[in-house]
């Protein structure tokens, strides 16, 4: 399907597509914030003998906020479902936002995406529909307000101490 033949006989189809990968791409925005925030206050807490460099990867700055989150702000248990919902809910983010739109119609749309860590240039074909970006966006919701709690438990503790 050309996609800008597509837009022209229907822009309100692909308009309410791509107001939900907005919707996508807004509600992930805050968590990033509020992540960063954690890593900047547990990195500030940390022996300036330990030599350690911010994490600059999600994947990085989960792990480094699983490792020397204190467990009176959330116990590991915790911790690592936030982490293992942060990582599946963001998935679908990360294909709307980086991916290649392939084709849509009323129900769902087919986004391409580069799989990198293949060696060979392999493209993964991911289908949506809206019930699932609806999950997802409400998903991300949910954990705005988990990491928000996090980072004020790691504020109250920083000036605490």
């Amino acid at each position: 399907m050309d996609l800008q033949e597509s837009f022209s006989e229907d822009p309100k189809l692909l308009e309410s597509w791509l107001a939900t990968i907005g919707m996508l791409t807004i509600f992930w925005s805050p968590i990033e914030r509020r992540i960063d925030q954690c890593v900047h206050l547990l990195y500030l807490n940390l022996p300036k003998s330990s030599n350690k460099n911010k994490p600059g990867s999600l994947q990085r700055k989960l792990e480094f906020i699983t490792c020397h989150l204190p467990d009176n702000v959330a116990n590991k248990d915790q911790i690592l479902s936030l982490v293992k919902n942060t990582k599946n809910t963001v998935q679908i983010r990360d294909v709307c936002v980086h991916g290649v739109l392939e084709s849509y119609d009323q129900h769902e749309m087919k986004i391409s995406k580069i799989d990198g860590k293949k060696s060979e240039h392999a493209t993964e074909i991911f289908t949506i529909d809206s019930k699932r970006l609806n999950i997802s966006a409400q998903s991300l919701s949910n954990l705005s307000k988990d990491w928000e709690l996090i980072v004020n438990m790691l504020v109250q503790e920083t000036t605490n101490s």
